[in-house]
């Protein structure tokens, strides 16, 4: 398979140098991000046992709408997704790592009809404390924030945040007070409002693992599952599925991992 994967993409290279320049535009030249990409494409890549080897998505629930393959370091870090649909890679993305291994930056490259090419970073900065996880999305020195993450003194998420200060969607954690180390309940707001949109409670199953995201209005403790996680004997999560609840129980995404 790794044979394979160079030959691929290092055709992919060929053809793209081969191009006359005068057909491509700037973004699409070849540059340092594509000649540091083509050096690990063609350098060690790994394939650790247990590790996630492939994400598909489907919707509807039934019709693929896309795979990610991964590819790992020699210290079973994640180091090179592919992002595979109707049999083109539609995307890499390339993962950097501090010293202490963490992240420090993804480089993300799309494909046109004109070829790959680089297309932004997310970068990663931390908070003295390590308990703030800020995201940043761009490039050529012009960034937005993009995700946040905080954290406990524990290490334990307490909050997510999609977007902007000013535009964003936020996702607040909660952990029993029975069970310290599980969240019980994920309370979910929009910008501008500081009453919740939605509950979410957490049940699990006999092995501590999220079994379900029950939605809860408010109403009762008990909701609908919007949310489902399937595990393997291996307790490896092996799909997740998204539900409709508005009008009864209904799958409308999928989401199916395979291991090495």
């Amino acid at each position: 398979m790794k044979d394979l994967l160079k030959f691929s993409f290092g055709l992919v290279f060929m053809w793209a140098g081969c191009t006359n320049s005068d057909d491509l535009s700037p973004d699409l030249e070849i540059d340092e991000h594509l000649i540091l990409l083509e050096q690990v494409i063609n350098g060690p890549l790994f394939q650790p046992a247990g590790k996630l080897k492939s994400e598909l998505y489907f919707y509807g629930p039934q019709t693929l709408q896309y795979r990610r393959d991964l590819y790992y370091d020699v210290n079973k870090r994640e180091k090179l997704s592919f992002t595979i649909k109707d049999s083109d890679t539609v995307r890499i993305v390339l993962t950097e790592y501090l010293e202490d291994d963490r992240i420090d930056q993804k480089r993300v490259f799309d494909r046109s009809s004109a070829g790959l090419f680089f297309a932004f970073f997310f970068k990663w900065e931390y908070s003295e404390e390590n308990k703030i996880h800020e995201v940043l999305h761009g490039k050529d020195d012009v960034f937005i924030p993009y995700e946040r993450f905080t954290y406990n003194d524990s290490g334990q998420i307490t909050s997510y945040r999609r977007g902007t200060e000013s535009n964003h969607n936020r996702h607040e954690y909660l952990y029993s007070s029975d069970l310290p180390n599980q969240i019980e309940r994920e309370v979910y707001y929009e910008s501008g409002s500081d009453f919740p949109l939605r509950f979410y409670d957490y049940k699990y199953n006999e092995q501590g693992l999220l079994a379900e995201k029950l939605l809860n209005m408010g109403l009762a403790n008990a909701g609908s599952p919007e949310f489902v996680y399937i595990y393997n004997d291996k307790n490896q999560k092996i799909e997740e599925v998204v539900n409709d609840v508005r009008f009864g129980i209904s799958p409308v995404e999928r989401r199916v991992f395979e291991y090495y």
